[in-house]
């Protein structure tokens, strides 16, 4: 939205709770985040609540915990939770996200009820923990799963990995698996690295930077997530991460990882290559 609004040279104020946006990303990719709002003159005031708001002769007065701000229009993005009224009265077990609980097959702790989609909590695969995430791609896996069991069938919905791309005005932003605060907050003994590499051959056209973050467990040197900004191929190398993640693959396993070559595409070393040999030498 505000990138729709600053197209049509509205002034844009963009308040959020936290500080710096850390909900879904680290601070190093929140940074690049809050650079390429700032870019584009998006008036932000991240670390600030909204306290009250009020009529103001064709106006609205917002009151924060900082100041007071006159506005056209206010639109609250305030997130979803999900929708658990029927399964209540039926007695169905939630689980400790708020939303339903299943097992693999998307039974409920009701014999021959089943749950699929935005209601439903899933196990996420790198932390083992129930996440609520609430997005199309799980939603309708689940309810296939469901289907087939309903059916008859014998399938499973083994879990998430929290893998999410969104654009903000020309930078593309992708994660998957755990931040390194998420994966402290699930008890894993966490590395981090960050690099900076392009995203074709260094000496062919329309080259562009991207910044690669990637997380790794130090102990066990299992790939536990990653978050990639740029403004090309970060959905591609996101869901190579993803599919890493979902195999249990090692720092060591990345770095020999054999993907593709071309200088329209990618460079002879990949990033996530690269990423992958930094930090092996991190964890020595």
């Amino acid at each position: 939205m505000a990138e729709a609004f600053r197209i049509r040279n509205k002034e844009v104020l963009l308040f959020q709770r936290s500080y710096p946006m850390r909900r879904a990303v680290d601070p190093e990719i929140s940074k690049d985040i809050i650079e390429e709002l700032q870019k584009h003159n998006v008036n932000l005031h991240l670390g600030e609540s909204f306290k009250d708001v009020e009529d103001e002769d064709k106006a609205l007065r917002i009151i924060s915990d900082k100041d007071e701000y006159l506005v056209d229009i206010i639109i609250l993005a305030m997130g979803v939770r999900p929708n658990v009224d029927l399964a209540k009265r039926m007695g169905v077990k939630l689980g400790v996200t708020g939303a339903i609980k299943v097992n693999e097959r998307m039974e409920t702790s009701v014999k021959d009820v089943y749950a699929a989609g935005d209601n439903v909590e899933a196990i996420h695969l790198v932390s083992g923990k129930p996440v609520y995430l609430p997005f199309a791609p799980a939603a309708n896996k689940m309810g296939r799963v469901a289907g087939d069991n309903i059916a008859g069938g014998s399938s499973r919905f083994k879990g998430v990995l929290e893998t999410t791309f969104t654009k903000i005005f020309s930078l593309h932003v992708g994660r998957t698996g755990l931040s390194a605060w998420e994966a402290e907050a699930a008890g894993f003994d966490v590395a981090a690295v960050d690099i900076n590499h392009v995203s074709r051959s260094h000496y062919f056209p329309g080259k562009e930077q991207m910044h690669i973050r990637l997380i790794a467990d130090r102990e066990s040197h299992r790939i536990l997530g990653g978050a990639i900004t740029g403004r090309e191929g970060v959905a591609g190398r996101v869901n190579t991460l993803a599919a890493a993640l979902w195999g249990g693959l090692t720092v060591e396993d990345l770095t020999q990882l054999d993907l593709g070559y071309a200088p329209p595409f990618a460079p002879v070393w990949d990033g996530l290559v690269i990423a992958a040999n930094v930090m092996k030498r991190e964890l020595k």
